[in-house]
């Protein structure tokens, strides 16, 4: 079973699947997938950069950027960051747990990270992820897919579920 966390911005879906890590005591060296980073810029609101979950050390650099903030809900993608860095990077994932997070609209712009995405959900390997609850075709693939428990996270639920996310990975073979 795959674990999706979805809800609103900033509601604590990054943190809960933190939280859930490191309840399960995985380190880097435990896991492979992705995080996705927004840092503030001089230029903008922020830079977007992929980066690579079983490096000890991340690396901010043009190959990871995937896209820039430029304010409310305003955006530039570069979608050959995701073919060039985000697809082999999915591709080569190895690890007890793969995590995916975070995944939104401008990932739908590439096609061979999408299908990265979508065939490790047919794999064996755990993956816990965040989507952003848009609609998107790699989005809605995800919420579709028979293996995928998406779970709502709000300010009401948030503290408790990071027992549920544990004893639901521990649980997949």
């Amino acid at each position: 079973m795959h674990i999706f966390l979805t809800g609103t911005m900033r509601v604590g879906k990054s943190t809960l699947l933190r939280k859930a890590l490191k309840a399960m005591n995985y380190t880097h060296l435990d896991l492979g997938g992705f995080y996705t980073v927004s840092l503030p810029s001089d230029f903008s609101s922020g830079e977007v950069y992929l980066l690579d979950a079983s490096a000890a050390q991340p690396e901010y650099n043009r190959n990871n950027l995937i896209g820039i903030r430029w304010g409310a809900g305003k955006y530039t993608s570069f979608p050959a960051a995701f073919e060039l860095y985000g697809a082999p990077l999915v591709e080569a994932a190895r690890g007890r747990l793969l995590v995916m997070d975070e995944l939104g609209v401008m990932e739908s712009q590439s096609p061979s990270f999408c299908r990265a995405v979508l065939e490790k959900l047919d794999g064996q390997t755990p993956v816990l992820g965040v989507i952003k609850p848009k609609s998107a075709p790699l989005l809605d693939a995800i919420r579709e897919h028979p293996r995928v428990r998406v779970i709502e996270v709000s300010e009401h639920n948030r503290d408790q579920l990071c027992e549920e996310i544990v004893m639901r990975l521990k649980r997949t073979p």
